[in-house]
């Protein structure tokens, strides 16, 4: 198990990860199912295609709560180290009927615009590479 925190486009999250490692932890295939509290953003700036076109809107964005599956490649890399690819798929848990509000009444986004926002909420397909520094090193041989 395994929990961080972070910031987004989204605003700051935080994610709680459960993870199975089919060989010790430093090395090889991992799969993961993880739980992601995307805490939204009072306000930011996002351009994107309203009725009366392309230009920068203040935003609301609401709080949003997925789920994760996960596949992780792990390379060792000295006696401490490791590398890792990661390919995910993010989803809401619950059904979400709006999770943005525009601060100006008249900023109505078009159907562009509404697949904008739809884009860049939490959710889809997810890819990443990593780098982890070992502060220790643990010894997977059994001691006798």
């Amino acid at each position: 198990m395994r929990s961080g925190i972070g910031k987004a486009r989204w605003g700051y999250q935080h994610f709680l990860e459960f993870i199975g490692y089919t060989l010790p932890c430093h090395e090889g295939f991992a799969l993961g199912i993880s739980f992601l509290t995307n805490f939204g953003r009072d306000s930011t700036n996002i351009k994107v295609h309203l009725n009366s076109g392309y230009t920068e809107t203040a935003f609301k964005l609401s709080p949003i709560i997925t789920g994760s599956i996960n596949a992780y490649y792990y390379i060792k890399i000295g006696s401490r180290s490791r590398l890792l690819a990661m390919i995910g798929y993010v989803f809401p848990l619950k059904e979400i009927k709006t999770f943005y509000s525009t601060y100006n009444p008249t900023a109505l986004l078009s159907k562009t615009g509404e697949q904008e926002m739809r884009q860049i909420a939490p959710g889809g397909f997810a890819a990443g590479i990593g780098f982890s520094i070992g502060l220790f090193r643990y010894n997977y041989k059994e001691k006798k």
